[in-house]
């Protein structure tokens, strides 16, 4: 996890490391290839790497619904690379996320939020 201090931060190094559409973005997902296919040379066949990726944050937007957006991302590159749900494509090659990716990603944080928000009200977090 990375927070970044400003907005502007953010969205500097997610320009850098090619994200799309950086203009209206709070947080996003760098994805790591979670399985790796080594060369015969090598050894050959898959390994599992110690870690999926990284999620970036800028300090202002640090909420539930953000967490749990960007986490969701998170969750379906890790789905799609340990073959879990079959025809998920969570990490398209141009860099962004699909309207129904972002959809399910929206509806997920949203929930999150209103159940977060319920619980405060009702004495659950002191």
């Amino acid at each position: 996890m990375v927070v970044w201090r400003t907005l502007a931060e953010l969205r500097k190094a997610g320009t850098g490391l090619n994200i799309k559409q950086m203009g209206h973005t709070a947080a996003f997902v760098q994805s790591y290839r979670q399985i790796t296919i080594f060369p015969a040379s090598e050894g050959g066949g898959e390994r599992k790497q110690p870690i999926l990726g990284e999620i970036h944050f800028a300090k202002k937007y640090v909420a539930t619904e953000v967490i749990t957006h960007e986490s969701t991302h998170a969750v379906l590159y890790w789905a799609q690379q340990l073959r879990i749900l079959k025809g998920v494509k969570a990490e398209p090659s141009n860099g962004r996320a699909s309207p129904e990716e972002e959809l399910l990603c929206y509806a997920t944080g949203r929930l999150a939020k209103q159940i977060s928000e319920r619980l405060w009200k009702a004495g659950f977090f002191d």
